[in-house]
């Protein structure tokens, strides 16, 4: 079974693919994470058609892009996710980004964020970008039950070491069709802790592809198996095993801090 760990399905371009894998003979099964609010709410309506759709809940750093940010009421945005966490499956998208503002207006949501997976014990799915070592702080002050997943992994080497160290899942897209950087992370990461993801519906512009969906994932693992020097189908089992250990709990993060 092919596992896309990380899309949005919930985006109104999907939402035909979204009914496709409900058919029978499509072997798939997708993580559908949220942005804000709506999303979530949406999220949880897919999850609700097909055991393929494992639908997460979770405020995303980009809501602080732009303007509408004034207008934001952060508070009920929390307490309504809250509320839906008890039909989720996970935690995210939530994490912290400079390109969308200062981070330090961004830690509060995550940090509540986090204050929920920690209280449900459900999975996260984190975004990083330029932000590793912050969130890497910040999760060692909590006690996570969940797995936690670093989603599109793009940091430094050493920052590799260190979620390598910690027992933390990291997944990798379609990126790594094209890039070689990308491609070296996948060399040095364990094979035990790679997941496959799509981050559908974004666009692959290297690709010639102005979005995507979740059927990207098979070439995503294709090419997985090839820099892993793995036959496919042993690629495809060792992703399937990944993201069935990272759906379940494990030993808190605060624990395998060496």
């Amino acid at each position: 079974m092919l596992v896309d760990a990380h899309a949005h399905l919930d985006d109104p371009v999907l939402l035909g693919f979204a009914r496709k894998i409900t058919f029978p003979q499509v072997e798939l099964t997708v993580i559908t994470n949220s942005v804000d609010v709506e999303s979530s709410e949406r999220n949880i309506e897919l999850g609700k058609s097909s055991p393929k759709i494992i639908p997460f809940v979770g405020i995303h750093p980009e809501i602080f892009r732009g303007e509408d940010k004034l207008r934001l009421n952060i508070e009920m945005m929390i307490q309504t996710v809250s509320s839906l966490a008890s039909a989720s499956k996970g935690i995210g998208e939530i994490g912290m980004d400079p390109k969308y503002g200062h981070i330090e207006s961004q830690e509060p949501i995550f940090l509540s964020m986090l204050s929920l997976a920690e209280r449900t014990g459900l999975p996260v799915s984190i975004h990083s970008r330029d932000s590793v070592p912050r969130i890497i702080e910040i999760l060692s002050t909590f006690n996570l039950k969940g797995s936690i997943l670093f989603h599109w992994f793009a940091g430094s080497d050493s920052e590799l070491v260190g979620l390598r160290d910690r027992g933390i899942f990291i997944s990798y897209g379609p990126a790594i069709l094209f890039s070689k950087r990308m491609g070296k992370l996948v060399e040095e990461s364990e094979n035990e802790l790679i997941i496959s993801e799509t981050d559908s519906p974004t666009a692959y512009s290297s690709l010639g592809l102005d979005k995507s969906s979740p059927f990207l994932i098979a070439t995503t693992v294709f090419k997985l198996s090839l820099i892993k020097k793995k036959p496919f189908p042993e690629m495809e089992q060792i992703l399937w095993e990944n993201v069935s250990k990272y759906l379940r709990t494990q030993t808190s993060l605060r624990v395998k801090e060496k």
